[in-house]
């Protein structure tokens, strides 16, 4: 199943990026991305940024996913170069499919899946070591063809939900959701919570100016390392939210051996921290290693 990725893994490294503006509408979401491209090195020069350590640190909070042998060695891919390159999903159906079929090919193997901080695979996909999957669905949503649009991860917002930003409620900001159907939800709750549900005869939420948005991943972290716009904020799929939750319990679980119980915040802090133990997990492993990691499909 990742033969087709594998296969134009020398193009993603070059291939043109969608245009710098926020694009609205399926159609001219497609269109936009095709005419107004720009190259890779922006993605390069936004992780060189100093301002990019703090925002790989708020991107590292949601969770992208990889598979790894029975050690927890996440594995790579090799590129017709023969260069190795980690495969990334945002998609956790399609990790899990990758999964299945992983194991039924190298039941030996006893593969499972691992989770990675966004903003971890973002930098890696940048300087051409790894390669992020985007969801096929979340494509078709932003009007793209998912065959040709592997190096686009889009995100949707409305400007017009406003909020208050996770551990800063006194900023407030326009969430950018993986999810386009969560971005719709979340439309249609602050229509229903502001207007009891009741958008006049004749109008649509679209007319109202409740516009969902399509912006690439790459575009706003530019916008916000440049300081052109830093009102945005970052949300992940709530079935990436809920399994994450699930494998840091099992972790801790783990580690001290009792199930316990945990508050909202110190589970959250344990799932931020699983992710950071993932990176140095993988930094480490990258450090020690003088082949590929793991084992190769």
């Amino acid at each position: 199943m990742l033969a087709w990725i594998l296969a134009v893994a020398d193009g993603l490294y070059t291939q043109s990026l969608p245009s710098p503006h926020m694009l609205k509408g399926r159609r001219s979401c497609a269109q936009a991305c095709a005419a107004n491209a720009q190259a890779w090195h922006v993605g390069k020069s936004v992780c060189a940024s100093p301002a990019w350590a703090e925002l790989q640190t708020e991107l590292d909070t949601l969770p992208v996913f990889t598979l790894a042998n029975a050690k927890g060695e996440p594995l790579v891919q090799q590129t017709p170069a023969g260069a190795p390159v980690s495969i990334f999903f945002a998609d956790l159906f399609r990790a899990e499919a990758e999964l299945a079929n992983a194991n039924r090919l190298f039941p030996d193997l006893k593969l499972k899946i691992l989770p990675i901080g966004l903003g971890d695979a973002f930098k890696r996909a940048q300087d051409g070591s790894a390669v992020i999957v985007p969801s096929a669905n979340e494509l078709a949503a932003a009007g793209m063809d998912p065959a040709t649009s592997q190096s686009i991860l889009p995100l949707f917002g409305c400007p017009k939900l406003m909020g208050p930003k996770p551990g800063n409620p006194e900023k407030k900001v326009m969430p950018l959701f993986m999810s386009a159907t969560e971005a719709k939800a979340a439309v249609e709750k602050a229509l229903e919570d502001g207007l009891g549900g009741l958008v006049p005869e004749g109008m649509t939420a679209q007319a109202m100016g409740f516009d969902i948005l399509c912006m690439p991943l790459i575009k706003a972290c530019e916008l916000i390392v440049t300081g052109r716009e830093t009102r945005l904020a970052f949300i992940a799929p709530s079935n990436s939210v809920k399994w994450l939750a699930e494998y840091a319990k099992r972790t801790t679980a783990a580690s001290d051996g009792s199930p316990g119980s945990e508050s909202e915040d110190s589970a959250r802090q344990a799932m931020f921290e699983s992710l950071l133990d993932m990176r140095k997990g993988m930094q480490g492993i990258e450090d020690a290693k003088k082949g590929p990691l793991g084992s190769l499909f």
